[in-house]
């Protein structure tokens, strides 16, 4: 297993940890809006990045995975996107406004999805070649 292959499993294995404790500080504290600190795991990567890719020489294969990875999780991320916002439209009308407490919830669950996307794609990438 190469250093960029263990550091997307420790992003997965990061971004599961992160929506396990979002879960539990909602259940503990009953509020939504106090559960989105559980996102501050999502700093870590930086930590991982750091580790795992300091040992890791990038050839022209890694280099189109990574690419082909983060467009796909950029890619997931639009349209899940899109589609959330079709679904609130049609489940609460066009008059409706997204409430202010919902708002960072949106913006931490967006970066998750794009890390959970990019780490499984990347993954299924490096299996596939």
């Amino acid at each position: 297993m190469t250093s960029a292959q263990k550091y997307y499993v420790f992003s997965l294995v990061l971004m599961i940890c992160t929506a396990i404790t979002v879960v539990i500080l909602w259940k503990m504290t009953n509020d939504f809006t106090t559960s989105t600190t559980g996102f501050a795991m999502i700093a870590l990567l930086v930590l991982g990045g750091r580790y795992f890719t300091k040992q890791h020489v990038v050839d022209e294969r890694d280099k189109g995975i990574m690419k082909k990875a983060d467009s796909f999780g950029h890619s997931m991320f639009w349209i899940l996107f899109v589609a959330g916002s079709v679904a609130y439209i049609y489940t609460f009308g066009l008059d409706s406004t997204i409430p202010s407490r919902w708002l960072l919830f949106i913006v931490m669950i967006g970066a998750w999805i794009i890390v959970v996307m990019r780490s499984l794609s990347a993954l299924y990438l490096y299996r596939k070649r």
